[in-house]
């Protein structure tokens, strides 16, 4: 879990100091969900209704799923900076929970 709230004043930016240095950025980032994006991993959450058909209620981000501190510095340079305009944003898992995942995401977007 975070231990502080998100604070983007915090964020050093990094593609803008790629661009400057003359690199190229990426077309695409994938980014994969389970420990990468967001803890815990949904079949953790087993304890949760829902759990054997990924169906409602859905988990809650931020009560039963947190966005990990450092892809929330990555989701918001993304989001924000102007450089990264042309690179496409998306997501893979292989988890079976694939109706949990869409639903956290939407919920994280907020």
């Amino acid at each position: 879990r975070p231990t502080v709230p998100f604070d983007p004043s915090l964020v050093t930016l990094v593609g803008p100091a790629i661009a400057a240095a003359g690199g190229r950025l990426p077309k695409i980032i994938v980014f994969d969900l389970d420990n990468t994006l967001w803890t815990p991993e949904l079949y953790t959450l087993r304890h949760l209704p829902g759990y054997a058909d990924a169906g409602p209620p859905n988990p809650v981000a931020g009560r039963d799923v947190w966005l990990l501190d450092g892809a929330c510095h990555a989701l918001h340079e993304l989001g924000t900076c102007e450089c990264w305009r042309g690179t496409g944003v998306a997501v893979a898992s292989r988890t079976n929970k694939g109706g949990w995942a869409r639903a956290l995401l939407a919920q994280f977007r907020h």
